[in-house]
C-alpha cells in the first residue's frame, strides 16, 4: 500500500475510535438494561464487557500499537464469543455479526477473516456440530454470518484499491503542484537575480557616466598638473632621502629587538624548568603527606585497639578484686586457719585496685593520644589541600612560562622578520630615488598623452549616454515581467 506510515497509524487509530464508541454503546447499554430487567445475564456480561471496553480505551491512546491494535482486539472478541458460547452452550450469531462488522472498520481484511473463521470453528467445537444440518445452518444464523463475513471482506479489498488509488492521485497532484511552485519560485529568483543585476549595472552606468564627467574635467587639469608635478619632483626627492636615515635606525633596533628576545626566551626556559622541578617537589611532598596520613589512620586504629584490650584488662581487675573479696570474707570465717589466706587475698585486691587505676589512666593517656592524632590529622588534611592547591598554581606557572617561551619565540621570528623587511625597504627608498629622477622625463611626455587621453574621455561620455537610454527601455521591459509573476 502506498501510504506512509504516519498516515496509515492515522487511519488504524480513527478506527478504533470509532469501534471504541460502538462497543460500549452497543454492549454495555444493552447488558445495563438486560440486568435492570431481571435477566441474570445481564449484569452478568456487564464485567467482561467492562474488561474488553477498556482494553479497546487504552488501546485507542498508544499510537505504536496502531498496526497491530486489529489483531489485539480480534483475539479479545475471539476469546469472548469462547466464553459467551461456553457459558450459555448455544452460539450467538448476532454477537459474531456484530464482532465482524467492527473488524470491518479496518482497511485490512487479515483480522476480520480470522475472525471469522475463529467464530465458525468456535460454533462448531462448542456446540458439537449440532448446527451443520441444512435447516439448523439457515436458524442458528451460521449461513447468514458466512455471508456478511464474505461481504465485508470484498468491500474492505475494494475500500483498499479505492484508498491507494487515492492516495496515488493525491500524491501525484502534490507532485505536480510542487512542481509548479517549484518552477514559479525559480522564475521569481531569476528575475529577482536580473533586478539586481540590473539594478547594480545601472549604478555602475551611472557612476561610470559621473566618471567620464569627471574624467573629462579632470584631465583638463591634468596638463596644468604636470607642469606643477615637474617643480614638486624635486622636494620629492628631499622628502625620500629624510626618512632613509631613519629607516636604518629601524634596521638597528630591529636587531637589537631580536637579542633581546632571544635572551627572554632562554631565561623563561630556565623559569619553566625551574617551575616544573617545583612542581615535582610538591608532588613528592604530597605523596609523603598523603602516606603520613595515612599511617596516622592507622596509628589511630591501633589506638582504638589498644583501648579495647585496656577495656578487659580492667574488666579483669574488677573480677579479681570481687574474687579478692569473697576470698577474705572466707578466710574471716575460716577464723585462725583463714589469716594467712586473708593476707593473700589483701594483697590480690589491692593490686586489682591499681591495676584498674593504672588501665584507667592509660585509657586518659590514649584518649589524648587519639585526639591529638585527630587534630593532626585535620592538619595533614589541611596541609595537603595546600599542596594539590600549590601543584595546580605550579602547572598553571608552568603553562604560562611556556606560553611567554612561545610569544617570545615568534617576537623574535617576527623581529627577524622586520629586520629584513627594514633592508628591503632601504633598497627600495634607493630605487625610489632613482624613479624619482626619471619623473622630470615622464612628466613632458605624460602632457601630450593627457591631451590625448582627454579627447577619448569625451568620446566615452557620449557612448554612456546612449547606454543610460538603453537601459531605461530594459527597466521598463523587466518592470512588465514581473507584473505577470505576480499575477500567476
Amino acid at each position: 500500500m502506498n501510504i506512509s506510515r504516519d498516515q496509515l497509524d492515522k487511519v488504524y487509530m480513527d478506527r478504533t475510535q470509532v469501534i471504541l464508541v460502538l462497543y460500549w454503546i452497543f454492549a454495555l447499554v444493552p447488558s445495563i438494561y438486560l440486568g435492570l430487567s431481571g435477566d441474570p445475564m445481564g449484569f452478568g456480561m456487564l464485567v467482561p464487557n467492562v474488561i474488553i471496553g477498556t482494553v479497546i480505551t487504552i488501546l485507542a491512546r498508544v499510537k505504536r500499537l496502531a498496526l497491530i491494535t486489529p489483531y489485539i482486539i480480534m483475539s479479545v472478541f475471539i476469546l469472548f464469543n469462547v466464553f459467551i458460547t461456553y457459558v450459555s452452550g448455544n452460539w450467538d450469531a448476532m454477537m459474531a455479526t456484530s464482532f465482524i462488522a467492527m473488524m470491518a472498520m479496518y482497511p485490512s481484511f487479515v483480522p476480520l477473516a480470522i475472525t471469522a473463521v475463529s467464530m465458525i470453528l468456535i460454533s462448531l467445537v462448542i456446540t458439537g456440530g449440532s448446527i451443520v444440518s441444512p435447516d439448523q445452518l439457515m436458524t442458528s444464523g451460521l449461513f447468514g454470518f458466512f455471508q456478511v463475513s464474505i461481504t465485508c471482506i470484498t468491500l474492505i479489498r475494494i475500500i483498499n484499491k479505492l484508498l491507494i488509488d487515492m492516495s496515488l492521485r493525491g500524491r501525484e497532484v502534490y507532485e505536480a503542484q510542487q512542481n509548479s511552485n517549484m518552477l514559479l519560485e525559480q522564475i521569481a529568483s531569476a528575475f529577482g537575480t536580473l533586478n539586481e543585476f540590473y539594478a547594480g549595472l545601472e549604478n555602475k552606468v551611472a557612476t561610470t557616466e559621473k566618471v567620464t564627467y569627471e574624467l573629462n574635467r579632470g584631465f583638463s587639469e591634468v596638463a596644468q598638473g604636470i607642469e606643477t608635478q615637474t617643480e614638486s619632483v624635486s622636494g620629492i626627492h628631499l622628502l625620500v632621502e629624510e626618512p632613509n636615515d631613519g629607516i636604518q635606525e629601524m634596521a638597528r633596533n630591529s636587531s637589537v629587538m631580536s637579542s633581546l628576545s632571544s635572551h627572554t626566551r632562554e631565561i623563561t626556559t630556565q623559569g619553566s624548568e625551574q617551575v616544573a622541578g617545583m612542581r615535582e617537589n610538591i608532588h613528592s611532598a604530597n605523596l609523603m603527606i598523603q602516606m603520613f596520613a595515612e599511617e596516622m589512620v592507622e596509628l589511630n586504629q591501633q589506638n582504638h585497639h589498644i583501648k579495647g584490650i585496656l577495656t578487659v584488662i580492667n574488666d579483669m581487675a574488677n573480677q579479681t578484686h570481687l574474687l579478692a573479696l569473697n576470698a577474705a570474707i572466707e578466710a574471716a570465717r575460716a577464723g585462725e586457719h583463714g589469716q594467712g589466706f586473708a593476707v593473700v587475698s589483701a594483697e590480690i585486691r589491692k593490686l586489682a585496685e591499681n591495676s584498674s587505676h593504672s588501665a584507667f589512666q592509660i585509657t586518659e593517656i590514649l584518649n589524648q593520644v587519639g585526639l591529638r592524632i585527630e587534630q593532626l590529622t585535620s592538619q595533614v588534611q589541611i596541609g595537603k589541600v595546600s599542596l594539590e592547591k600549590s601543584l595546580e598554581s605550579a602547572q598553571r606557572s608552568e603553562d604560562m612560562f611556556e606560553l611567554i617561551a612561545q610569544n617570545t619565540s615568534q617576537v623574535s621570528e617576527q623581529a627577524k622578520e622586520m629586520a629584513g623587511k627594514t633592508i628591503s625597504f632601504e633598497q627600495m627608498t634607493g630605487k625610489i630615488l632613482e624613479e624619482v629622477t626619471s619623473i622630470s622625463s615622464v612628466a613632458e611626455e605624460s602632457s601630450a598623452a593627457a591631451e590625448q587621453i582627454l579627447g577619448g574621455v569625451s568620446h566615452q561620455q557620449s557612448f554612456v549616454k546612449q547606454m543610460t537610454d538603453s537601459f531605461k527601455v530594459l527597466d521598463q521591459l523587466i518592470q512588465e515581467m514581473n507584473g505577470l509573476i505576480m499575477k500567476q
